[in-house]
């Protein structure tokens, strides 16, 4: 086995000596460390070493060392023994240096050639060199967590865990324990001490999907974790410091929110530090047969398919529809033509059947959509929410289409208006 270096980060001489002990048993090389600047110096020289630091004399005190360790862009081996944790220092040492992942490569992961997604590529690789808290914003189904995970990739902490929590999947009332953790006894069914999202993540990146569906309570304790960079786990004494970059994403307008007083302005402005607009599909359409060029290869390798791409008829009819579910739709209408194409080119009578009603026939696509968007609100008793759900698109996009198709937003459509305007006159 290669030598291994192994930098022992504590202010206890016994410590470092117990510790060095250890280290030459497995065959490494220990370089001590007093505090985090020294711990620092020493992986400049040496940065594919082992950190260890001991925090069962000081847990807040070893915690903010490695927080600056890890601010000045060292992740890749670290290990906090719990009190000397000598077993695991060993499992360490025995194990081999993984090695460091690759940078991704960005027009492989968001894929297109349109303006507005070169410039979140070159965005995206200046936000990487910073741990700034960063707000996406679009549609449902544009590909906002492939966003997250492409910054994280690009950063830093990608030696760290993305660890991605959906905000409106888990219920307020375990919302608390599932961010922060809990203690044995915290709660009825709490059985065991759990580590919560935060602590996962730690020196990585957490990832809050609809974070405009977070409670007021919620918002609350997520806006002073941000703050203060501790988390208090349920039912625990004190709190812990935690190195965490927040991406939160969202599909609707979190400004009309703070305006109507359902989100935190401060909690608004604290994970908005900077913003990512992703377009939806339709405002993309240039970038439709790489889309689905890139979607097929995946798709026929978990069909195995082999299908070779699409033809320009079946190009024509895609581009003709507004994609209200934008890619995932694209992804779906895409696998459903697969069932039955195996291999070859796929034309547009090989689309299935269920898309074409749904596809805009009229010049322009206006006509076509505004009576789709009629019908759905028609059929819910216009009720916004329900109308959404039929068309697949978020209640932003709902509202932005009835403004654009001029469509009364009051509960009722034109037409009913102009018939009461007619039996009152």
């Amino acid at each position: 086995m290669s030598e291994r270096t192994v930098i022992v980060l504590d202010d206890r001489g016994s410590v470092r000596r117990r510790v060095a002990q250890q280290v030459g048993k497995g065959g490494g090389r220990v370089l001590p460390a007093t505090n985090a600047a020294e711990a620092i110096a020493l992986l400049e020289r040496a940065p594919h070493a082992l950190l260890v630091a001991d925090h069962s004399a000081g847990t807040d005190r070893a915690l903010e060392w490695v927080r600056e360790i890890r601010s000045a862009g060292h992740h890749a081996a670290l290990l906090l023994a719990e009190g000397c944790n000598l077993a695991a220092l060993s499992s360490a040492l025995a194990d081999p240096q993984p090695p460091p992942p690759e940078t991704p490569d960005l027009a492989r992961i968001f894929v297109g050639r349109s303006r507005a997604v070169q410039h979140i590529r070159d965005y995206l690789r200046q936000l990487a060199t910073t741990s700034t808290n960063v707000l996406i914003t679009g549609e449902t189904g544009t590909g906002k967590e492939l966003v997250a995970q492409a910054l994280h990739a690009l950063s830093a902490r990608r030696c760290h865990r993305f660890v991605a929590v959906n905000c409106a999947a888990i219920p307020d009332t375990l919302l608390e324990s599932e961010l922060f953790g809990a203690e044995r006894g915290a709660y009825t069914s709490s059985v065991s001490t759990r580590d919560g999202r935060f602590i996962l993540a730690d020196g990585g990146t957490l990832f809050l999907d609809e974070i405009g569906e977070l409670s007021p309570l919620a918002q609350a304790k997520l806006l002073r974790a941000l703050e203060t960079r501790r988390i208090d786990r349920l039912g625990a004494q004190d709190s812990r410091p935690v190195d965490v970059r927040v991406i939160a994403a969202t599909n609707e307008d979190i400004g009309r929110l703070v305006e109507r007083g359902a989100f935190r302005a401060d909690l608004y402005y604290r994970i908005g530090v900077c913003r990512v607009a992703v377009p939806p599909l339709r405002e993309r359409l240039e970038d439709l047969a790489l889309l689905c060029a890139h979607l097929l290869r995946g798709l026929n390798d978990s069909l195995h398919t082999a299908v070779a791409g699409c033809a320009e008829t079946a190009l024509a009819a895609l581009r003709r529809h507004t994609w209200p579910g934008n890619i995932r739709e694209l992804r779906n209408v895409l696998e459903a033509s697969l069932v039955s194409k195996r291999e070859g080119m796929l034309e547009s009578r090989d689309l299935p059947s269920w898309f074409f009603p749904r596809c805009t026939t009229v010049e322009g696509g206006a006509p076509a959509d505004r009576t789709r968007l009629l019908a759905a609100l028609e059929q819910a008793g216009w009720n916004k929410s329900r109308a959404a759900r039929t068309l697949n698109c978020s209640r932003m996009t709902l509202y932005r289409k009835m403004a654009a198709y001029d469509i009364a937003t009051a509960g009722k459509s034109p037409a009913r208006d102009q018939s009461r305007k007619t039996a009152a006159g």
